[in-house]
């Protein structure tokens, strides 16, 4: 293997890493939500809200790709 491939692949590493650590701190005011109305599971936990969740991590992902490609430093040789 390459430096390059081990390279290609520490960015990957870390660009994974970045998504599922902003995906796992979004998901702290549901997590408090779901403690604070504990004694209604059955009615929070449905087909809606599990789609909702899917939903909100798929727009918290193109807004961390979205704002990555925005503030990206360009480099000029």
């Amino acid at each position: 293997m390459t430096t390059l491939k081990k390279r290609y692949f520490n960015i990957f590493f870390q660009e994974t890493y970045a998504i599922v650590l902003v995906l796992l701190a979004s998901l702290i005011p549901m997590m408090e939500f779901i403690n604070s109305n504990y004694n209604e599971l059955d009615n929070i936990f449905n087909d809606n809200f599990l789609f909702l969740t899917i939903f909100y991590f798929i727009v918290v992902t193109l807004l961390y790709f979205f704002s990555k490609l925005l503030f990206k430093i360009k480099h000029k040789l």
